[in-house]
């Protein structure tokens, strides 16, 4: 068993089929225990300039989950500054959009927090209006390099 604080941990092999032989290296590695807590966080949205194409602008976003709840230890916990929702880096929004964002903690700095996050993911849907032209059926999946 484990105490609260940095403890030394020897690892072991267990369970190989007959026949099958392992080592592991290293055979020791050190692990930071804190006391589990846990705390409801409001759920706020990262989109990047470059996961949106030119001429497109965003008129809201909504969110399935508003609220999630933050599970880590209390050291970690005072860290946390927000949850934020991340669409994946492909995803370019082109248009209205609807897809699936993974949650993750993050410090004031937007670095990410060891946590674990319920639920972990949340459903995104992101209204948007063209500037310029008011074409409905554009499907562009351009991949045009950001000019940052």
């Amino acid at each position: 068993n484990v105490k609260t604080g940095i403890s030394e941990v020897k690892l072991s092999i267990n369970n190989l089929p007959s026949g099958l032989t392992a080592t592991v290296n290293p055979d020791k590695i050190t692990v930071k225990v804190g006391k589990r807590v846990s705390k409801t966080f409001p759920v706020q949205t990262t989109i990047t300039e470059s996961q949106v194409a030119q001429g497109v602008s965003i008129s809201s976003v909504n969110l399935g989950d508003s609220k999630v709840t933050v599970f880590t230890d209390e050291d970690y916990m005072e860290r946390i500054d927000h949850v934020e929702a991340v669409l994946p880096e492909s995803d370019v929004i082109s248009g209205n959009y609807t897809g699936v964002a993974t949650l993750r903690a993050v410090d004031s700095n937007g670095t990410a927090i060891p946590s674990v996050i319920s639920p972990y993911e949340t459903t995104v849907k992101i209204t948007t209006k063209t500037s310029g032209s008011s074409s409905t059926s554009t499907s562009s999946t351009s991949t045009s390099s950001s000019n940052h």
